[in-house]
């Protein structure tokens, strides 16, 4: 329940028989959508969060509900974490979408006063091109040099065509880009036939998307940057420890710019907008956050510290989550299909010791 001042008032704990959990547990994951299209989290265990018997916050089309559930198995919810998209087929070309982004990061670059530093526009021709729920990476060479061009909703970022890229020691592969949206790209050593990379915190090992001499990586395993990410050519394994190398980070982006900000500029002085702008500042810390000033804020959820937010920009929905020193950014949940589904657009739960987080 919630008091005169808006303040969260927890009710006693009371058991639920096993039965009575279970149903209520079906009850809640029953209609769930299709997954979210693009997901930032990390894996990590996710701490305590003591949450109220019954609440419900509505507010700004959004909705928090938290519910006490006795008797549950007591482990701790985590989050998948997959390896870097990529294809060991090669790179395709949308030549028509390709041009439209080196087109957005072309005027990037005019917006930071680059352009006259560069090849001119003309000249550039693209490679392949890739997208990643919200985020578009368009590789190119711009009058014979390598070039990357990442886009998201409200933002293009493009690589510096006249810094050297960051190469592993005694090859020509090297980092052209690195960004903390899980973007890593750059040149093949001609001698590679292929090119694998592998992380760590979680282990993984995958190709990675290749063609005409640039490479591209991408996935929320590798964000917010490159450490411990290591690159070999096609065929390296575990067992051949000398085939993997150290890759740089890339220098850095010629131009990083919100071209198509949010209008009206979301909330981040009001009582729910400080606290989601301390949040999504904080989750780009250790995890990709797209579009960051675009997020407008929802319900918010606080107890004694921990806090769950929602949040909404034109494209979709999200969470950010600060729950025992730990901070969760879960980005652009999937829409509703239709305006007369009745189903949600989107649940996002928190298992917790004795408890269930439903936002």
């Amino acid at each position: 329940m919630m008091t005169k001042q808006g303040e969260l008032k927890l009710t006693d704990h009371r058991p639920l028989p096993p039965e009575v959990r279970d149903r209520l547990r079906i009850k809640v994951m029953t209609g769930l959508d299709a997954p979210p299209r693009w997901s930032s989290r990390l894996a990590r265990a996710r701490p305590p969060l003591a949450v109220a018997a019954s609440v419900a916050v509505l507010a700004a089309g959004a909705m928090i509900v938290a519910q006490s559930v006795h008797g549950s198995s007591g482990g701790i919810g985590g989050t998948r974490t997959t390896a870097p998209s990529t294809t060991s087929a090669g790179a395709t070309l949308n030549h028509p979408e390709a041009d439209g982004e080196l087109d957005r990061c072309w005027r990037a670059l005019q917006q930071r006063g680059r352009a006259a530093q560069f090849p001119n526009r003309r000249t550039w021709q693209p490679v392949f091109n890739y997208t990643f729920g919200p985020v578009k990476v368009t590789a190119a060479r711009a009058a014979g040099k390598p070039l990357f061009c990442e886009t998201t909703y409200t933002t293009a970022t493009v690589s510096d065509v006249n810094a050297t890229p960051a190469y592993v020691q005694g090859r020509q592969t090297g980092a052209v880009l690195t960004t903390g949206l899980g973007t890593v790209a750059g040149v093949v050593d001609p001698s590679w036939q292929g090119i694998w990379a592998k992380g760590e915190n979680p282990a993984w090992q995958a190709p990675a998307t290749a063609k005409d001499g640039l490479f591209l990586l991408h996935g929320h395993a590798i964000t917010p940057g490159v450490a411990g990410l290591q690159v070999g050519p096609a065929g390296a394994s575990d067992e051949n420890f000398d085939a993997w190398l150290q890759l740089p980070r890339a220098p850095a982006p010629a131009a990083s710019v919100v071209d198509r900000p949010a209008k009206p500029a979301p909330d981040r002085t009001s009582n729910r907008g400080r606290p989601l702008a301390d949040c999504l500042v904080a989750a780009g810390q250790t995890t990709a956050v797209v579009d960051t000033e675009s997020w407008a804020p929802g319900a918010l959820l606080d107890d004694g510290g921990n806090r769950v937010m929602m949040a909404r920009n034109e494209h979709g929905f999200a969470s950010c989550s600060q729950v025992g020193g730990q901070t969760t950014f879960d980005g652009y949940r999937a829409l509703r299909a239709a305006a007369d589904d009745p189903n949600p657009a989107s649940i996002v739960t928190m298992e917790v010791p004795g408890g269930l987080a439903v936002a």
